[in-house]
């Protein structure tokens, strides 16, 4: 079976065509390809950047953690000489640490435990009478001294 010089010529166009089409899929893949390969090297150095600034910030993060943690025992012994200069040793360390007694000061409580959440006075010719509110805590005052405390009973 003979083919026409014509039907030749369009067949040979149409492999030279595919050939054609062919080779700039492969020349387009290979763009993207390529293209792909440096923003991959592109991405791979950003992230070392970013992991060497991290390691940075975890550093300095570290020696600013000492840092707080030697103001905060600074801040600490301040504290203590301050309240034992005020209140003299054996009362000066249990404001200190927190501790309640009967007979602190008002300012005692104040310097241990910082300002009540509300403060109730009453005032009589025998003596002015304060209730102290830490949360569920009542301390109670008779002329500036504590003489008793509860804590409210909370529902069972």
């Amino acid at each position: 079976m003979l083919i026409s010089k014509k039907a030749f010529a369009a067949l040979l166009l149409f492999f030279i065509s595919s050939q054609v089409n062919a080779q700039n899929q492969k020349t387009k893949n290979q763009f993207q390809i390529d293209s792909l390969n440096i923003q991959r090297r592109y991405l791979i150095k950003e992230k070392n950047l970013l992991r060497n600034a991290i390691d940075s910030l975890k550093k300095y993060s570290t020696e600013l953690d000492i840092k707080i943690e030697h103001s905060l025992e600074e801040i600490r012994k301040n504290k203590e000489a301050y309240l034992i200069a005020k209140y003299g040793r054996e009362d000066g360390l249990k404001v200190f640490m927190g501790l309640v007694w009967k007979g602190m000061t008002e300012n005692m409580l104040r310097d241990s435990w910082g300002n009540p959440d509300k403060i109730d006075k009453s005032v009589y010719t025998y003596g002015a009478f304060t209730q102290w509110y830490y949360g569920d805590i009542i301390y109670f005052f008779k002329n500036k001294k504590l003489i008793d405390w509860e804590e409210k009973r909370k529902p069972k």
